[in-house]
């Protein structure tokens, strides 16, 4: 027992302020492909080099240490260059690729690293890092041991003894999963394994694509929960060549939209298919093909947002130009042929 009165408040620590705290565990989900191992190896070179995050120009950045466990990417020709390429100070980046455990009857084998037994291997890697600030996992499940990432009670056991680690190091551990293949549900239940993961950590933040983007490179970061942070907002970017490798291209203006908007779960994908349907249905009720600007008009009529609009109206129908003098655009639905202008 803990006499509330004799705990000393103390302030949320910050790594990056508003979205990733120092002590505590946070999430980076997102389908494969979309670049969050891009965006680890982008936070562990502005934690050692001491760059400013990208939301924030003015605001001075510490330098730390960083320690990570990647599972997905080869150490020699995959990390470096990619550390290299977001600007890292690679002499305080560290590595954990295996533990040794001793055999019996003598000696000692090298073996993967597990969350459920080698703690204590991580925890001195922490201290063998000068000035530690960021522990990077990817992916979390890859590191679970035995552990049934289905099951909350496992988890939970797992996770807490983790919490505990980070708390005492005031390092933030950023853990990356995946995605479950459970379209239309709300983003909280979107994370792979049990929503264990997802209730534990303080702040779970989102990779997805862009769909109104038509070059197709824009990324969005999202949140889908931050219990820590006031500021709801997240951050576009994309991936840019740089040589062999690629870096993540931040984009500093904030973007307003919620996690369930962009992965399409709860109530904005029946919004989406109601937006559907109204398109399909107005157009099919005009011989398939109206003025774009009164298919806009009615659409607001309907209490159909714009970006709600606009996205239901790339999924089911094409805009073009008459041809002529004073021709205007218009909408037709895919496959149609447009009318005599």
């Amino acid at each position: 027992m803990v006499l509330l009165s004799d705990v000393r408040p103390e302030p949320v620590g910050w790594l990056w302020p508003g979205r990733i705290a120092l002590g505590k565990l946070t999430l980076l989900c997102g389908d494969p492909g979309l670049g969050h191992s891009f965006i680890t190896l982008d936070l562990a070179a502005r934690v050692s080099s001491g760059k400013c995050w990208p939301d924030l120009p003015l605001v001075p950045n510490p330098v730390g240490g960083v320690v990570l466990l990647s599972a997905e990417d080869d150490l020699a020709d995959t990390i470096p260059p990619r550390l290299d390429a977001a600007g890292a100070d690679t002499s305080r980046v560290v590595a954990l690729q295996a533990v040794r455990r001793p055999q019996v009857g003598g000696g000692a084998r090298e073996d993967y690293f597990d969350l459920t037994e080698d703690l204590p291997a991580l925890e001195a890697a922490i201290r063998a890092t000068a000035d530690c600030r960021l522990v990077v996992i990817d992916p979390l499940t890859a590191y679970l041991g035995k552990t049934d990432s289905h099951k909350n009670a496992e988890v939970r056991a797992v996770l807490a003894k983790l919490f505990d680690l980070a708390a005492r190091h005031k390092a933030a551990v950023l853990a990356v999963t995946h995605l479950n293949k459970a379209g239309g549900l709300p983003a909280i239940y979107r994370a792979m394994g049990s929503l264990a993961f997802v209730a534990a950590a303080r702040a779970v933040w989102a990779v997805v694509r862009d769909d109104n983007d038509e070059t197709g490179r824009r990324r969005l970061f999202v949140p889908v929960k931050n219990n820590l942070g006031a500021d709801e907002s997240g951050l576009a970017y994309a991936l840019e060549f740089v040589g062999e490798t690629a870096r993540v291209a931040w984009e500093t203006e904030p973007v307003v939209i919620r996690a369930d908007d962009a992965l399409g779960g709860g109530q904005a994908s029946t919004a989406r298919e109601d937006a559907r349907r109204f398109v399909i249905d107005t157009l099919t009720a005009h011989d398939g093909d109206v003025a774009s600007d009164e298919l806009s008009k009615a659409a607001k009529a309907e209490g159909i947002s714009e970006r709600t609009f606009r996205r239901a109206r790339k999924a089911v129908a094409e805009v073009y130009k008459e041809k002529g003098k004073g021709a205007q655009w218009r909408c037709r639905l895919k496959g149609g042929q447009p009318c005599a202008p």
